[in-house]
């Protein structure tokens, strides 16, 4: 019992003492000591942050340093995921968004932490932004998937199987036969792999969507009042198998490799003579 109260507490403590605009303070006292010889900023300023420590302690203080760290870290995700966001269709970039207002939403919110310490709770959202790094990754490849089928039409390659079928069943010329018979191979090879395409692409989307309604569950949470253990076992029993994400970008980008290698080959067109 003393130890699920002294953790609470020691947690404010050390959240406020870290706090950014704290350690500016307590660096410009010790330099400002420095240069004029004097220990009286330093001792000021240690009277200062004892005061400050005292008020951190609190609840309500301590849940406004919280929400202040929170859109310092909104801020510095935005700009980390500046770059890729840049590169996706509107679309993505607004559900990307929406998990972002979520673990916003949770990280400011004044949960119950009977049965849990500050510090396991954060440690619990942390993982959240694991999972919307690999759900911008994931986005990333279902666009790039998306751009490969638009530009390889089923319909377009099934045209071309066939044509190259009828040609091979009416030329008599061996060498062209032959050659042909390559090209209906080659036809053939990019329709296996846009089946193949269309197949990852469907899981990649059916991941993504299992991490937006897994965020709406959590944020439901929030909103109903559970506590913040109740919020750590979801998170918990969500991001257990979210590292299975690696092995499936991992297998996305492979098959991106060869599709776009094969797209290259797409457009070489099959000259037949009419005589």
């Amino acid at each position: 019992m003393d130890e699920n109260h002294a953790s609470p507490f020691f947690d404010r403590v050390k959240s406020g003492f870290w706090l950014q605009y704290n350690v500016i303070l307590l660096a410009g006292a010790f330099f400002f000591a420095v240069a004029l010889g004097s220990w009286t900023p330093v001792i000021v300023g240690a009277m200062a942050e004892m005061v400050w420590l005292a008020l951190a302690t609190s609840p309500i203080i301590h849940q406004k340093i919280e929400q202040r760290r929170a859109a310092l870290r909104s801020a510095g995700y935005a700009a980390a995921y500046g770059e890729q966001l840049r590169g996706l269709r509107p679309e993505y970039v607004s559900r990307f968004e929406r998990l972002m207002r979520v673990v916003d939403q949770i990280r400011r919110a004044r949960l119950d932490l009977a049965g849990v310490s500050p510090g396991e709770l954060e440690g619990a959202i942390d993982k959240l932004d694991h999972v919307q790094r690999s759900f911008l990754r994931l986005a990333i490849i279902h666009q790039r998937g998306t751009k490969f089928l638009h530009a390889m039409p089923v319909a377009d390659l099934e045209r071309e199987t066939a044509r190259i079928g009828a040609a091979i069943a009416e030329e008599r010329d061996l060498s062209i036969r032959m050659a042909l018979r390559q090209s209906l191979a080659l036809a053939q090879r990019r329709i296996r792999q846009r089946e193949q395409m269309v197949s990852t692409r469907r899981t990649v989307e059916l991941q993504m969507a299992t991490m937006e309604q897994t965020f709406l569950y959590l944020d439901l949470v929030v909103l109903d009042g559970g506590s913040a253990f109740e919020l750590k076992e979801e998170i918990d029993a969500f991001t257990v198998p979210i590292t299975t994400v690696d092995g499936l970008e991992a297998e996305a980008d492979r098959t991106l490799e060869i599709g776009d290698a094969s797209s290259q080959t797409y457009a070489i067109p099959i000259v037949l003579d009419s005589d």
